[in-house]
């Protein structure tokens, strides 16, 4: 019984092998390119804001105010003699209308982009992100208008 085959068939062989294949000598791995919140894991600060929706809409209506203050100040501060640094912005700078109703569309447009887009991760860290620009750009020209008076 020199032949492992507990069958006792002979001319088989024996279904052992010299090498475990379970071990696999490499893998393939794919990395994850979803850009959804996974649900699985605990919430973080942007899945809150995506799933909250006053705390969204608290966002988003952030963004519009500061926009708005952004071009109040801009107007106060292109008729003391200061440049619109925005290069897209400058031709309009003349008009103060003009460019308040550029501003003001644009804002609307992003902030139905983030409305609609919620869902996705990138989409509520830009408007996370927006508003702290636009922070940081209100306390700047507050300053101007400061150093100015």
């Amino acid at each position: 019984m020199g032949n492992s085959n507990s069958g006792g068939a002979k001319g088989f062989r024996s279904r052992t092998r010299a090498c475990d294949r379970r071990v696999a000598a490499s893998t393939f791995v794919v990395p994850e390119r979803r850009t959804g919140f996974d649900r699985r894991h605990s919430r973080g600060l942007l899945q809150h804001v995506s799933t909250e929706t006053g705390l969204l809409l608290a966002v988003v209506a952030l963004l519009n105010v500061l926009s708005l203050a952004d071009w109040f100040l801009t107007v106060h501060l292109l008729g003391d003699g200061a440049v619109e640094a925005n290069l897209v912005l400058r031709g309009l700078s003349s008009n103060p209308l003009a460019l308040g109703a550029v501003k003001s569309l644009l804002m609307v447009a992003v902030s139905a982009g983030i409305w609609v887009e919620r869902r996705f991760r990138l989409v509520v860290a830009v408007g996370v992100g927006a508003v702290g620009a636009c922070v940081l750009l209100v306390a700047y020209e507050l300053v101007a208008v400061a150093s100015t008076v």
